[in-house]
């Protein structure tokens, strides 16, 4: 008797019906906010609390996708597809409508509006590094990376390839900064 009581539960316990989607906006209980939901796609994330993902303006905030990058208006709620492929060290500047990341060891900028993409630097070193910021009024990149990383086997080796002082004498460059158009 109990054991077929057993294999009954078993298909309704399948078959359960699937939870519901949370709501599109709320208050939160604790803080009072409103808080409303921007993206329904699976895989989509804000940045981090110090990077600014907001434009210049304040109409659109720029956030991860599975597929790359993209932008939410914040009046109509409309997302667009901003850029394609895996990124990282993702800042949006205050003044210029750009954001700024690095892809496949290049240091990239794209217009938030037109989505015209532009390569700064390629410094596959970078990386290495605890991201890129840049400064208030958009006109310098600064980004960081390590002299000495772990390979595969947990050693610490020194990153090849890469001249510190001809990173310092080329250009307008300091450092690991870089003087924008």
């Amino acid at each position: 008797m109990i054991i077929r009581n057993l294999i009954f539960l078993i298909p309704v316990v399948l078959t359960a019906a699937p939870a519901d989607d949370p709501p599109r906006e709320w208050i939160d209980a604790d803080t009072g906010h409103r808080v409303i939901r921007l993206s329904d796609e699976p895989g989509s994330g804000s940045f981090y609390f110090h990077q600014n993902g907001y434009a210049a303006g304040g109409d659109k905030l720029v956030f991860s996708t599975r597929e790359g990058l993209a932008t939410v208006n914040l009046k109509t709620h409309k997302i667009e597809p901003l850029l394609e492929g895996r990124v990282s060290h993702v800042v949006v500047g205050r003044k210029t409508r750009q954001v700024f990341y690095i892809q496949d060891g290049t240091v990239y900028a794209a217009n938030l509006d037109t989505r015209a993409t532009r390569a700064i630097v390629k410094v596959p070193e970078l990386r290495s590094g605890s991201g890129l910021t840049v400064n208030a009024d958009d006109t310098v990149l600064a980004g960081s990376y390590t002299d000495f990383w772990r390979n595969s086997t947990g050693d610490s080796v020194e990153a090849g390839g890469f001249d510190r002082v001809k990173l310092l004498l080329k250009g307008p460059r300091l450092f690991s900064s870089w003087i924008l158009p």
